[in-house]
Formats: structure tokens, sequence, C-alpha cells
């Protein structure tokens, strides 16, 4: 048995997994001979175990040789992962996941070094070290499929696409090659929608002569242009408000098909939930 894996009952359980997940991550596979998708989960979680043995322990416990631990910890249906941490049941899952959903659940609780550099990229741009996109980029290299680690490099990047055009360019290049799976994660989603405002173009212009443009004729083109200047500075409500005025009366020379898209993007990439959820039901009032 690899160092990694241990076997329990119910008179070691005590020793194999409560004490030793005092320092170190523990996950319980509790599984039995006749349960066929306990053993289709088995290399799975083996093969896990490995790749992170330097934080995680794998132990194996037979339902029907030990009814004490499945009744200590309410086991009521095969395979169940329990996860340990300082002796206690911090999370679990029933059932033989896909590989890549176990690595999401296991990925609350293990660091992995993509989570450093992420945490080190983020740092450095806070402190004005634009030298920190290094650290994202090559968390993305070590997770490309990881949503989280993808959104903080793809956002990083339009941060500081105003000053380097090249990284809104590569922000957009990363975006279109992210997979199906991560196409729906819905940090991806929002970091498409404010790719799309800021790929029109936006922020370049000088906000005060469009503001004066846009006060002159709040329906027109250059009141559509300062809608979408305000949502790249971030400026949602007042952004919200300019761009639902168009879309519920557009003037001549705006196209209604443009302003309904730039305003699902801006709804989807507003961080205030309740506003997004009060504009969202305005455009789907006006448009039924």
């Amino acid at each position: 048995m690899a160092s990694h894996t241990v076997i329990s009952n119910d008179q070691s359980f005590e020793n194999d997994v409560i004490r030793a997940s005092e320092g170190k991550l523990v996950l319980v596979d509790v599984w039995a001979d006749w349960c066929s998708p306990c053993r289709a989960l088995m290399p799975v979680l083996e093969k896990l175990a490995q790749e992170m043995s330097d934080q995680l322990t794998l132990v194996k416990v037979n339902a029907d040789e030990c009814p004490e631990v499945s009744a200590r910890f309410g086991v009521r249906s095969l395979p169940t992962a329990l996860l340990f941490k300082d002796g206690e049941v911090v999370d679990r899952f029933q059932g033989a996941l896909p590989e890549q959903q176990i690595r999401s659940f296991l990925d609350a609780y293990v660091e992995h070094e993509y989570d450093r550099l992420v945490t080190l990229g983020q740092s450095k741009l806070e402190q004005g070290d634009l030298g920190g996109v290094t650290e994202l980029r090559e968390a993305v290299a070590l997770a490309p499929d990881n949503a989280r680690v993808l959104s903080s490099l793809v956002m990083a990047l339009m941060d500081f696409g105003g000053q380097k055009p090249e990284w809104l360019q590569e922000a957009g290049e990363r975006l279109s090659s992210a997979n199906l799976i991560l196409e729906r994660d819905p940090l991806i989603q929002k970091a498409r929608s404010r790719y799309q405002l800021l790929s029109q173009g936006i922020g370049d212009s000088d906000l005060g002569t469009l503001e004066q443009q846009a006060n002159r004729n709040p329906v027109g083109p250059e009141a559509f242009e300062y809608a979408k200047a305000l949502a790249a500075q971030e400026q949602y409500a007042n952004a919200l408000e300019r761009m639902m005025m168009i879309m519920n009366a557009p003037g001549e020379g705006v196209e209604p098909s443009r302003v309904k898209e730039s305003l699902i993007a801006l709804i989807n990439t507003c961080p205030d939930a309740k506003l997004a959820n009060q504009w969202r039901r305005q455009l789907f009032t006006l448009l039924h």
C-alpha cells in the first residue's frame, strides 16, 4: 500500500484519521466490495492522493467491516468521502464523481503553487508593480482549467489594458480559447462581459467632452459612448441608467441591438447584485 494511502478499521480509526488530521488533511473513502461505484471512484482518489501526498492522506474504510465508523459519521450511501481537518469532518461528497469535480472539491482545502502565484501576483499589482502579471501567467500555465485562476489573470490584463493595449488583446485571446467547461463558469462569464465592453474602445475618450454631448442629446450616439465610458470607469449605476434611457428610446444613429448587447454585458459585470437585479428586471419588462 502506498504511503499516501491507509486502510483503517473501527479500532484504528482514531489514530489513522482523527489524530492524523491534526497535522494533515485526511480524506476517508467509505466503500464496500459489492459497490461498483466504489470501485470506480477508488483509483481516482488514489491518483489525487498521490499527487497531493504532501498535504493529503487517503484512508480507506470498508463499510461492512467498520459499522461504527459509518454510524458515527452518518454514512447512508456508498461511496461516501469524508474530509477531515483538525479532527473534524469539514466536508463530504457522495457518489463516484468525475475527477474534475473532486479536484474542485479538494481545491478549497489544499494549497497549490498556483494559489501562491495568484496571491503574489495580485499583491504586486495592488502595489503598482505590473510585473505581477508574470506570476498570474505562470499560475494559469500550472492550472489552465481553473476558472478562478484564469479569471484573475484576465481581469488583471483588462485592469491595465488602457496602459497596455496588447494586454487587452491577450485577455480576449485567453477568453476565446477557454474550453466549454470554463465558458459556463460565472467568473469567466463575468470576465467575458467586461471584455465585451472594453473591446468596444470605451475608456479612451474625453469623459468631459462626451458628458457635454450626452447631456445635449441623452439618447444619441454620443450618449451611448458616454455610457460605455462610464462602464469602463466602473460607474455602474450612472452607466446603467443612461443605457436604459437610450434603450427605451434610441436616438438617430443608435443601433438598438448594440445598446441591448452592451446593457446585458454591463448588468452581468456589475458587482452590486441588488443593482444588477433591479436593472435586469427593468430590461426584461422593456423587452417583453
